[in-house]
């Protein structure tokens, strides 16, 4: 999971974002997205919910605003593998630092999810969306997986 929280659910505020991918030798199949305006107490629970739902093997949390609480609080209270995450520079910035994995081919999106129109209107928009978070929680995903060297290689076809 890769998660951009937000403290509050005012219609000015930006959402949370919980993006699933599944991860293969060759790819990154994003699969899952849930995404609202909710309160502290409901974006722990959907995190944790998401999390069991998918059998998550790690839990990307920007180590900042709530999600430094939701890391204190998962580390004493559960046994889920939260990972903290360090953002540097601006949203745009890391995007921006991370387009070439998906230049590359290497993510995969579904023909058909309820969340696809909204996730693509995103990226497709971006910089300029309204809100920026599902980009952000793609772009954390796509570093992490980067400075760990996880990043699938393109294959190369034989004639």
């Amino acid at each position: 999971l890769s998660c951009d929280t937000a403290y509050k659910k005012d219609d000015h505020n930006d959402p949370s974002v919980i993006l699933v991918f599944g991860v293969t030798k060759n790819r990154y199949d994003l699969i899952d997205i849930h995404k609202g305006k909710w309160e502290y107490p409901q974006i722990k629970r959907n995190i944790i919910n998401m999390a069991l739902k998918w059998n998550a093997n790690g839990i990307l949390i920007e180590d900042k605003a709530s999600g430094q609480s939701l890391l204190q609080e998962y580390r004493s209270e559960t046994r889920l593998p939260v990972i903290a995450r360090q953002p540097e520079g601006d949203k745009e910035t890391r995007a921006r630092a991370e387009s070439p994995a998906v230049e590359a081919g290497i993510m995969y999106l579904p023909n058909q999810a309820p969340w696809l129109i909204d996730f693509e209107q995103e990226i497709v928009t971006f910089p300029n969306s309204e809100y920026k978070d599902q980009v952000d929680a793609l772009s954390q995903f796509l570093n992490y997986m980067r400075e760990r060297r996880l990043t699938p290689q393109p294959r190369i076809r034989r004639l």
